[in-house]
């Protein structure tokens, strides 16, 4: 499931796309949300284009996202303090 509520907040698992000419959402990927970002995979790059790129979409602060796994693999996961599951499923539509 990519979209999971935990007692601190919300878990999202992302396969993400570094190199892309806009961040985006692209949609499902398997049992994960599909992102591509505007920056390469370089020195933590990507790592920070997609923090920043889904606080903008969540209207949060980047500091209030936290990457719990896969530093340095396209499969992520993410966890945040922001609202809920739902929450997060209406401010991640692809687009």
């Amino acid at each position: 499931m990519s979209i999971v509520a935990t007692a601190s907040g919300v878990r999202l698992t992302l396969h993400v796309r570094p190199g892309a000419a806009q961040s985006a959402i692209t949609g499902p990927h398997g049992d994960a949300i599909g992102v591509r970002v505007a920056a390469a995979p370089v020195d933590g790059n990507a790592n920070r284009e997609l923090i920043g790129y889904l606080a903008g979409c969540l209207g949060v602060r980047p500091r209030a996202i936290a990457l719990v796994a896969g530093l340095g693999s396209r499969r992520k996961v993410i966890e945040g303090t922001w609202g809920d599951g739902r929450t997060a499923t209406q401010l991640l539509q692809p687009g």
